[in-house]
């Protein structure tokens, strides 16, 4: 046999060995899906997982059957309370298989499990787009939009009460320019927050923001509370929960 011949017979054998090997891989995760989504179903989570994971490792695998391993992984996480990743499992899913509806349930329990409803709210949205008579879907996204105003409801009032706390906490006190002097000159933030409650109090939100917005980049307490109400209710500013919820993180 020539020597060229030799090589081609050699690579066709290495090759149809490589075939082999992937089609037995292909064949033993799909034995390994169906003994994780058996222990799924009987909520060994942990067990579960581990199958998925062995399957997920094995060489070979197509991508849209990996993104279903991932997905069913990212449930398991889910059900096991670890959901940084849950929610890299759900995204692996997606960036594997785009069009998979369940890639975007997965994401939106992950971001619901996080408390980050309007992500969450936006992948089953898309998930919606999908399948657009999946009653199961407009539920999750509904009870998503249910606690998403709780959440703002809940956090208004707590401002409300902070509010109500601090006046009532001045009322009828003596020399108060006194006091406010001092005040100021051992907290010149004070001033721009004064300033902000009196324009507030005529309803002029648009300075009485400029006030704030002074105060709170002096890392005035009060200012960013006040601030972080006007973004929530867009008084004199444009509304926006994300920056707000920032201002009372910090």
């Amino acid at each position: 046999v020539a020597d060229d011949e030799l090589d081609d017979i050699i690579h066709s054998n290495s090759t149809d060995s490589k075939m082999y090997i992937l089609s037995k891989n292909v064949k033993r995760s799909i034995e390994l899906k169906q003994e994780g989504n058996s222990l799924l179903k009987d909520q060994k989570f942990l067990m579960a997982e581990i199958k998925y994971t062995d399957a997920i490792t094995l060489p070979g695998i197509p991508d849209k059957d990996l993104s279903v391993l991932h997905s069913n992984r990212s449930l398991c996480y889910l059900k096991l309370g670890k959901y940084g990743q849950a929610l890299e499992d759900a995204k692996q899913s997606k960036r594997l298989n785009p069009d998979y509806l369940k890639a975007y349930i997965r994401l939106g329990k992950a971001y619901e499990s996080q408390g980050k409803y309007d992500k969450a709210i936006k992948n089953f949205d898309k998930a919606l787009s999908l399948d657009m008579n999946n009653e199961e879907i407009r539920q999750m996204r509904s009870e998503i939009r249910k606690l998403k105003g709780l959440e703002e409801r809940d956090y208004d009032q707590s401002i409300r009460d902070l509010e109500l706390k601090n006046r009532e906490k001045f009322k009828g006190t003596k020399h108060l320019d006194m006091i406010k002097k001092t005040m100021i000159f051992i907290n010149p933030a004070l001033e721009h927050v004064l300033a902000g409650h009196e324009y507030r109090d005529v309803q002029d939100y648009t300075m009485a923001a400029e006030c704030y917005k002074l105060a709170a980049d002096m890392r005035n307490p009060e200012a960013m509370y006040n601030l972080a109400l006007f973004m929530i209710n867009g008084y004199g500013v444009k509304k926006d929960y994300s920056q707000a919820f920032k201002l009372l993180k910090e």
